[in-house]
């Protein structure tokens, strides 16, 4: 028997195997889908619907483990829709507020003599008038209280003046004692009314003159306490007086030293109160019309990781013609002076726009694939969908949303960048999962 009748007998043996196969009712064993999947798959090209996890895999799902996570340092969050806000970026520097600085100098020429909590030889324990007021330590940095007494001083002009308004003193009583002996004296007739006339004229001119003095007393920083407590017995010398602190605050300035000789203005301490700073803003010519008075303003230093909190108080009126800026002021309050004068800082001013609320996402949130814009959207856990977008303005390191997402949706504003790298990489080797 040749090959060819060998291989004609065993197709007819086949074929009448599958015949009795299907006559006695038994399935046969398709290579490939059964026919019945195959009228399904009729069905649905028909019907024109997807498979819904074939879709998802064609639009290309990153899956990632918990590991996978943390190693990407993929950070989601919720969006929502927000005001929108311009965000006005600038520097600035800290400086002293003005309102609340002093600086304290002489009235009269005079030597100092002694500092208060430093010198040995400090006259406070003999005033009378400074008992109340316990000496502090007029160094930098020291916080003192209103009244406080920082420096003793030894003025020749003010002893002269005191030395007076005491002699006046003593003359007032004098013409006075006299004028009323010539009045009664001339109520009984030993006396003529010019000498009564004299005698009252005697007096109106000492008072005059006392008058002068105790204000030329007060003029040389002396108060009306003070003077009325001066006399002839007191144990502080009538050269000596005390220069004070107006104000609570901090000593920043100290230009003392004793034994100099001191004139009327030269500055010998500057007190601040510090628990109040200004900034100082430079303003672009074209940003002006941004900055508004009460306008709230952020303010950042480099090493601290607190965020000041202010608001504009004062713009200025003129444009530095060098550098085309105007300086704003931010006041800004300073308890735990942390805010250093001469600082530089960063400052950021928030500007509503008066538009309706839109989603913004940060810029880093948004990739490029295939030249339009996309964002990774969470679908399931640990699992991300790069969804295309359509984006608006930018404002200040934040895009704005126009469409392609809703609110509540869960969106990968860190690492998106690594998705995409991971989605390009899947697409390439035929696998999303990590």
């Amino acid at each position: 028997m040749n090959k060819a009748m060998v291989l004609v007998i065993g197709i007819a043996l086949g074929a009448a195997l599958m015949y009795g196969l299907a006559t006695a009712g038994l399935a046969p064993i398709w290579p490939g889908p059964s026919p019945e999947e195959r009228e399904h798959g009729r069905e649905d090209d028909e019907s024109g619907e997807e498979d819904p996890e074939e879709h998802e895999e064609h639009r290309g799902a990153v899956r990632l483990t918990e590991e996978g996570m943390r190693a990407a340092r993929i950070r989601v969050e919720s969006v929502e829709p927000r005001p929108i806000s311009r965000n006005l970026e600038t520097t600035a520097v800290v400086k002293l507020n003005e309102d609340h600085l002093v600086h304290i100098t002489p009235r009269v020429s005079a030597k100092v003599e002694s500092i208060a909590g430093v010198s040995a030889e400090n006259s406070l324990v003999d005033c009378d008038t400074c008992r109340n007021s316990p000496p502090v330590k007029a160094v930098l940095g020291t916080d003192v209280e209103k009244g406080d007494i920082l420096a003793t001083l030894d003025s020749i002009d003010l002893g002269l003046a005191k030395a007076e308004y005491l002699r006046l003193r003593e003359a007032v009583e004098i013409a006075k004692a006299h004028f009323e002996r010539e009045e009664r004296l001339l109520i009984k007739g030993t006396t003529s009314e010019k000498e009564m006339l004299d005698a009252k004229g005697e007096y109106l001119n000492t008072g005059a003159l006392i008058n002068s003095s105790r204000e030329n007393l007060l003029l040389l920083g002396l108060s009306m306490n003070e003077i009325e407590s001066l006399s002839w017995t007191h144990k502080e010398r009538a050269s000596h007086f005390h220069l004070r602190s107006p104000t609570a605050g901090r000593i920043i300035e100290k230009h003392a030293t004793v034994g100099e000789v001191v004139d009327p203005g030269r500055i010998l301490f500057t007190v601040a109160d510090l628990s109040t700073v200004w900034i100082l803003l430079d303003i672009y010519e074209r940003d002006i019309p941004k900055v508004k008075d009460g306008q709230r303003a952020l303010i950042r230093v480099e090493g601290y990781d607190a965020v000041f909190k202010g608001q504009v108080t004062y713009i200025s009126d003129l444009v530095d013609e060098e550098t085309r800026t105007a300086k704003a002021r931010v006041e800004v309050k300073n308890p735990d002076r942390k805010l250093k004068p001469g600082m530089f800082v960063h400052a950021t001013l928030a500007e509503e726009d008066g538009r309706d609320p839109a989603i913004l996402l940060p810029q880093d949130a948004i990739q490029q694939i295939e030249g339009s814009p996309v964002v990774f959207v969470a679908t399931a856990a640990r699992t991300f969908e790069p969804r295309a977008i359509e984006i608006g303005e930018r404002f200040g390191g934040k895009v704005v949303i126009v469409s392609g997402l809703e609110a509540g949706e869960e969106v990968v504003v860190e690492g998106a960048f690594w998705l995409k790298s991971e989605l390009s990489r899947g697409e390439l080797g035929g696998g999303h999962s990590h």
